[in-house]
């Protein structure tokens, strides 16, 4: 489900989740329809098909946000058949800190 951040006019979507983080990268695993739906949007606000081998992925953490670059899709296996998921190989680029929000007086 797409969420709009009406403070920065952000859509966020959730993809899947990290389920390991090493030296400079990470693993992700996604669920397979929701790339699919982003992938098939055309709009002016979708300026990457997630999913695929080095696209950009924005990923929010709690101090900020990190930048990866997918490298490796591999499909989730189940009983020897495709499950409805894909482990995706992240290597990290950089993470931008949010500024602390200053109390109020």
């Amino acid at each position: 489900m797409s969420k709009k951040n009406s403070a920065t006019d952000e859509i966020t979507q959730h993809v899947g989740i990290i389920t390991e983080v090493r030296g400079n990268g990470a693993k992700a695993i996604c669920d397979v329809e929701v790339l699919r739906d982003l992938s098939s949007m055309d709009n002016e606000e979708v300026d990457f098909s997630p999913g695929q081998i080095g696209t950009i992925l924005k990923i929010k953490v709690s101090k900020g946000v990190l930048f990866v670059t997918v490298r490796t899709i591999s499909t989730n296996m189940v009983n020897g058949k495709p499950s409805d998921s894909v482990t995706m190989d992240l290597i990290f680029w950089v993470m931008v800190l949010s500024p602390p929000i200053p109390k109020a007086v």
